[in-house]
């Protein structure tokens, strides 16, 4: 549900709109072919456009790792695959007006009727083919398969609101003394050399209790939430973290924090060797409230919305917005002042790399716990689907 001025209206109460093969959103036009969506979902109170909307429901299918690997194995004339990484991939179909059909009726609807919001979703600049999917890396040699350090796949839970519901659920399950750097991501890729409309993102995730355990007062320690990567080496990246600060000589451990900070990658000029955050251009730290520290040590439903606007015909003009569970953790505009810094908040890197891909979640395997996380009911929109952010509502 979204917050409008007069109070919550639900999605029912929503007008459906009617488009036709080529859309034009934010100022950006790209095509549809006939099986695609042709009907939209707006918000009444901002105009606001529903691009896609996933409640990963049965007639949601996630592909395994062994189909990607043994896709590969066949384009390779049944050669092994390296089992390094690999891709995993939605398919199927988020129909409006269905609810949670038995699988076995997904296949009988696509076949006699049109459907709202097929996988994979049509974005502006968004690579055409699987451009939303789930991405395992593992950093150990090609012996290893991935499927040993992590698993991702749809599963029956109760959701955010009481009611049961089909998540997706990604976990980095084994990571033997912690000797190998997995990660695992829900990625969403972007193309070509033109920088994507502003784009609101807003989703549900259940963290398990090992994600807050694991942050350390005292060290460096965190938890991706999200992350957007500029070029191909991360010239430029926006994160959200659930993190722990060093300590400095004389201050007490901090506990976790919320943050948000921009930074780069590249070569050390001194060690050359590759390194991230170097330079940090900012770092905003947003302390938790006890209520938020207990949700995650209980692992409870939070939502996660994410606006962001970058303006490649003026460095200076851009949003970056986060609210986690209800309330906004930062909202930054290009030409605001880090107070920290003294200088405005920087949204681009110097050389006006266009955005590459957007990690709407990441487990990263540099522990010995195992981790995971659910997430549920996300949808892109083309602007905010509320006069006054944070918009999702229980």
């Amino acid at each position: 549900m979204f917050a409008t001025p007069s109070g919550y209206v639900s999605f029912i109460g929503l007008a459906l709109v009617g488009i036709s093969a080529q859309a034009a959103i934010a100022g950006t036009e790209f095509h549809r072919s006939d099986r695609e969506v042709e009907r939209y979902v707006e918000a009444p109170a901002t105009g606001a456009v529903l691009l896609f909307k996933a409640d990963f429901e049965y007639c949601t299918i996630l592909h395994t790792v062994k189909e990607y690997f043994d896709d590969l194995d066949d384009k390779n004339g049944g050669k092994m695959s390296r089992k390094q990484s690999a891709f995993q991939y939605f398919s199927g179909f988020e129909g409006t007006g269905y609810g949670n059909l038995h699988p076995d009726k997904c296949d009988d609807i696509l076949q006699t009727r049109s459907v709202d919001l097929n996988w994979p979703p049509v974005l502006p600049h968004l690579i055409r083919d699987n451009p939303l999917k789930i991405h395992n890396i593992v950093g150990v040699d090609n012996t290893n398969d991935v499927t040993h350090y992590m698993n991702s796949s749809l599963v029956d839970i109760t959701g955010p609101n009481g009611r049961s519901t089909r998540a997706l659920y990604m976990e980095m399950k084994n990571n033997p003394e912690g000797t190998a750097v997995g990660q695992n991501d829900l990625t969403m890729m972007f193309e070509g050399e033109m920088e994507p409309p502003p784009l609101y993102i807003s989703y549900w995730m259940k963290p398990s209790t090992e994600i807050y355990e694991n942050l350390i007062p005292g060290m460096w320690s965190w938890h991706l939430i999200s992350e957007l990567k500029a070029g191909k080496d991360a010239n430029f990246r926006l994160q959200v973290l659930i993190s722990t600060l060093g300590t400095k000589e004389g201050e007490l451990p901090s506990p976790p924090v919320y943050q948000l900070r921009a930074d780069s990658c590249g070569l050390d000029e001194e060690t050359d060797e590759f390194r991230c955050s170097n330079p940090q251009y900012w770092s905003k730290v947003v302390p938790l409230t006890s209520a938020e520290h207990l949700k995650w040590k209980r692992g409870e439903w939070m939502a996660v919305e994410i606006y962001l606007a970058r303006n490649p015909d003026d460095l200076g003009d851009g949003r970056f917005y986060v609210s986690i569970d209800g309330r906004t953790i930062g909202d930054l505009r290009a030409d605001d002042i880090d107070p920290d810094t003294e200088r405005p908040y920087v949204l681009w890197d110097r050389d006006e790399t266009p955005q590459s891909f957007w990690i709407l979640q990441a487990l990263y395997g540099l522990r010995t716990v195992p981790h995971a996380v659910h997430l549920d009911e996300l949808q892109f929109w083309d602007d905010f689907p509320c006069t006054s952010p944070p918009c999702v509502t229980r």
